[in-house]
């Protein structure tokens, strides 16, 4: 069922001159608004589909019905990052588009297609962090031998990898290192 808004004049009352910009007709996400004053048949306007309403009413220049649009602002084509020491690293281009400008309606569901392709060469900088109390010794082992993993298979990804590594105590409690070493 279409929601209904009625606007009801008594006899005795002057209709208004015009409807500037109010909501008549309303159906999920559709809203139609009118511009301009409607020529009434009757005493009250019951709101219909946007798409049937007020041909008998209005001429259609006084309808104004946005619709949701997509402009693609820029859509550079996909650009491997240039090599190691060369000017703007920055440059590569992994998705498209990279900037659009949107208009919505309230309410109305609206697609945005997005295309990744992973640029040769970007680069990547990985940085550990972590907690070397006692606690965590075994942990600690566990990363040291995945680290010459992880450098490897980067390598097969880019050729600009950097790695970094950071470590801190947080602890109150003893044991905050081996004592036996």
């Amino acid at each position: 069922m279409i929601p209904q808004r009625r606007i009801r004049y008594p006899v005795n009352q002057k209709k208004p001159a015009a409807l500037v910009f109010k909501p008549l007709v309303v159906h999920g996400a559709q809203i139609l608004w009118i511009k301009r004053c409607i020529p009434y048949k009757s005493d009250d306007i019951s709101g219909v589909a946007a798409s049937s309403y007020g041909k008998e009413r209005c001429r259609d220049e006084y309808f104004y019905f946005p619709e949701s649009n997509l402009t693609i602002v820029d859509n550079r084509a996909f650009r491997s990052a240039p090599k190691v020491g060369e000017i703007n690293q920055e440059d590569a281009v992994q998705i498209r588009p990279q900037k659009v400008k949107l208009r919505l309606r309230v309410r109305e569901p609206f697609s945005l297609d997005l295309h990744y392709a992973l640029a040769e060469g970007y680069p990547v900088d990985l940085y550990y962090l972590m907690d070397l109390s006692k606690s965590m010794e075994d942990d600690k082992i566990k990363l040291s031998k995945l680290g010459d993993t992880l450098v490897e298979e980067m390598k097969n990804l880019t050729s600009n990898f950097k790695i970094g590594f950071g470590s801190f105590v947080d602890k109150r409690a003893m044991p905050f290192v081996d004592k036996k070493g």
